[in-house]
């Protein structure tokens, strides 16, 4: 493995994330999540930093398991880790999100279409840095 596009694949992955998780939340969801407010904890409330710590572990573990299986296809590997990660990853939280609590179907779907977006871009970004060994 090469140590130094590894990291430089990670942190790039990290800052991707939190940002597509910034604009997914708090700009396109913004009225859903404000249509539900009794559902969730008021801003004042919300731990910011460990959701960023939650979003950085996340996407450094798909840039460690990206890098550890991956085939030397380049980004056609890192679109297909996205699709995986969000079969194995955000569609069962979407679900068990969604029987947990009672928020409307729109937004459960909402959660899940950006979370399709999010991992294939993380996969190409990794894989585009990263490159072909």
């Amino acid at each position: 493995m090469h140590t130094w596009r590894a990291l430089a694949a990670a942190i790039a992955a990290i800052v991707l994330y939190n940002l597509l998780q910034f604009l997914g939340h708090n700009v396109w969801m913004k009225g859903d999540y404000e249509a539900t407010a009794g559902l969730w904890r008021p801003p004042e409330q919300i731990p910011v930093p460990l959701l960023v710590l939650a979003s950085g572990i996340y996407a450094a573990l798909f840039t460690g398991i990206f890098l550890r299986f991956h085939e030397q296809r380049g980004v056609i590997d890192g679109a297909r880790f996205g699709t995986y990660a969000t079969w194995f990853v955000a569609l069962p939280q979407v679900l068990i999100q969604y029987s947990l609590q009672p928020v409307p179907h729109m937004m459960a779907a909402k959660w899940l279409a950006p979370a399709f977006v999010e991992n294939m871009l993380l996969g190409v970004l990794v894989a585009a840095i990263y490159g072909k060994t």
